[in-house]
């Protein structure tokens, strides 16, 4: 009897141990709360993989309305390349371009408001220099994704210039890229095309009479 009795104590005082361990050292019990819990590799690669899906949004840069100089980017005729337009859908020829013509391409769409403020200056301006001999033709080019919205704009439009419109959207990109602007560049911008076809100026934002001054005399038109 005494040996069974001796026993049970041993086994209460197991037991006794069993229950009170993990109050003694939480810390040794997985999932409890004074446990300590390294995040695991899955949890910090997936919050770095969001980082990274989720890019902070581009800011585009904010040019003021006729001020500064002409052109944010202005190249020789050593550094200059050929800029080739992208394909287009022609909805007005304009004047017909004289021998070894400088050309000024407009990128505009119909849901810009600084674009159709400035359009009727640019179209002024085109008719002027053509009435003075100069060797220059003016291109309205639309990047519109939205044929309809355009060709409204359009029906109430004047333009003393060749009206294109940019509807491919793999040749637009190209077109764009090869420009240095991006996919979707802040509107409008100015390019400036010499007689080769090689991209001689880029304006990010509206032109006044102030630049087009300047472009006369600095491309000597």
């Amino acid at each position: 009897m005494r040996v069974l009795a001796v026993l049970i104590l041993l086994v209460a005082i197991g037991l006794l141990g069993l229950f009170a361990w993990p109050l003694i050292h939480p810390e040794a019990v997985p999932g409890s709360p004074g446990a300590r819990q390294e995040p695991s590799r899955t949890q910090r690669v997936g919050l770095a993989v969001d980082a990274e899906s989720e890019p902070e949004p581009r800011v585009e840069p904010e040019v003021s309305e006729s001020s500064g100089p002409l052109c944010d980017r202005l190249y020789d005729a050593q550094t200059a390349r050929p800029l080739a337009l992208p394909t287009v859908r022609e909805f007005s020829p304009g004047p017909p371009a004289r021998p070894n013509s400088w050309t000024f391409v407009n990128l505009w769409a119909a849901w810009c408001k600084p674009c159709k403020e400035e359009m009727p200056l640019l179209s002024s301006w085109a008719s002027e220099m053509r009435a003075r001999g100069a060797s220059l033709r003016v291109i309205f080019l639309s990047v519109d994704d939205d044929e309809r919205q355009l060709e409204r704009y359009l029906k109430s439009a004047s333009l003393a210039g060749k009206v294109v419109w940019a509807y491919e959207t793999t040749s637009r990109e190209r077109f764009l890229l090869a420009a240095g602007l991006p996919e979707s560049p802040t509107l409008p911008v100015q390019l400036i095309l010499d007689p080769l076809g090689r991209l001689r100026c880029v304006r990010v934002g509206s032109i006044g009479p102030k630049e087009l001054d300047e472009a006369t005399t600095l491309f000597k038109w």
